[in-house]
């Protein structure tokens, strides 16, 4: 698996990261953050566009499940 825009970042010592400036101005990250991931691998996100996006996915979920009692 490729991830194009993925960075490897070393933690400190006391296991914190410091994103570069670059990330966190693409992303919008400025106080609020969430963190989500799997495994070895983690997503961070501005809690409004974190909201905005999980939403979406809700809508989606919620019209994948109407299509599939549809065609059941």
């Amino acid at each position: 698996m490729n991830f194009a825009a993925a960075y490897t970042i070393e933690a400190d010592k006391q296991g914190r990261v410091l994103l570069p400036a670059s990330l966190r101005s693409y992303a919008q990250i400025d106080e609020e953050v969430v963190i989500a991931g799997m495994g070895n691998f983690l997503e961070i996100w501005n809690k409004e566009a974190w909201l905005e996006e999980s939403a979406s996915l809700d809508d989606d979920a919620s019209l994948i499940a109407e299509i599939s009692e549809e065609h059941s």
